[in-house]
């Protein structure tokens, strides 16, 4: 540990008021923006989250929202393999009326079929949110998709 007039750093030279280089774990509350609520994780303002801009067939890594412009082409996005990333989300929308995305399960389902289409549309903007529980991934939310059920031939 490390602490100077900028900070405590653990596993880092601090360049915040506490700088963790590493994993950490917190056994019983956490609080951010306030000391407020009753959950394990309490946020008391506004949460940020890193978006990933997608134009080509891709791997999702983990951003959580992932926006694609299919303007040129039809896109393929795979997701990782559920059981690598129990409890991820993603929230992913089409940023183009042109051309159509696939998202692939990487060999696991997405809600008993894959790959999952974000359809085009003269109007609409689709969009899928889905969550792994470490076997498969799940539909939470959508708008315009299609998607084929898997069968046992």
């Amino acid at each position: 540990m490390i602490l100077n007039a900028t900070g405590l750093g653990i596993a880092t030279f601090p360049s915040e008021n506490l700088h963790i280089n590493g994993n950490s774990i917190v056994s019983d509350q956490l609080f951010v923006g306030g000391s407020e609520g009753s959950s394990n994780l309490n946020v008391n303002g506004t949460i940020g989250y890193e978006v990933q801009l997608v134009s080509s067939d891709t791997t999702l890594g983990d951003s959580t929202i992932v926006l694609v412009d299919s303007s040129s082409d039809n896109i393929l996005l795979i997701l990782p393999y559920a059981g690598n990333v129990v409890g991820r989300n993603y929230t992913i929308k089409k940023t183009s009326l042109l051309n159509s995305v696939w998202v692939s399960g990487a060999g696991n389902l997405i809600d008993d079929s894959s790959p999952v289409e974000l359809l085009s549309s003269t109007s609409t903007l689709s969009y899928v949110e889905i969550l792994s529980d470490g076997q498969q991934w799940y539909i939470f939310n959508s708008n315009n998709i299609s998607s084929t059920v898997a069968s046992d031939n």
